[in-house]
């Protein structure tokens, strides 16, 4: 059986490349089939989820190996402000701007919740599979 720190990396990256993966699809319907304003939209919406993703990942990371509890609190604090106004100012710049189309914007920020559904609906009929045997 796997330790939990091993196997939740492995899930973390599996999602991240989930998520690459349903990016890259959504961004070759829009080209195939909608405007290059919705491709952009769901470029833009797809590339700040999955940063975002990225940075909580590697922020959960340095707060986990912090040895000072409060200094961890404050971490916390501080990190969840700054990157919920740093994402918050991109997507308002970006719609300010009429770059992109609002809803494929969403869409684009939905795959990393697209990624963990699959990831999550993969392992559990693989662990229903394996189960049986």
């Amino acid at each position: 059986m796997k330790s939990g720190i091993s196997s939740d990396s492995n899930l973390i990256a599996e999602i991240e490349r989930y998520s690459w993966g349903i990016l890259l699809l959504l961004l070759a319907l829009s080209l195939l089939f909608l405007s290059p304003r919705v491709t952009v939209g769901v470029l833009t919406g797809g590339l700040i989820c999955i940063l975002n993703f990225r940075w909580l990942k590697f922020f959960i990371q340095r707060v986990l190996f912090c040895g000072d509890a409060n200094r961890a609190k404050t971490m916390a604090r501080v990190n969840y402000i700054i990157r919920y106004l740093a994402v918050g100012v991109i997507i308002y710049g970006v719609f300010k701007a009429g770059l992109v189309n609002i809803p494929a914007t969403f869409v684009g920020l939905s795959v990393v919740f697209l990624a963990i559904s699959a990831v999550g609906i993969r392992r559990a009929f693989t662990e229903t599979a394996r189960r049986r045997i």
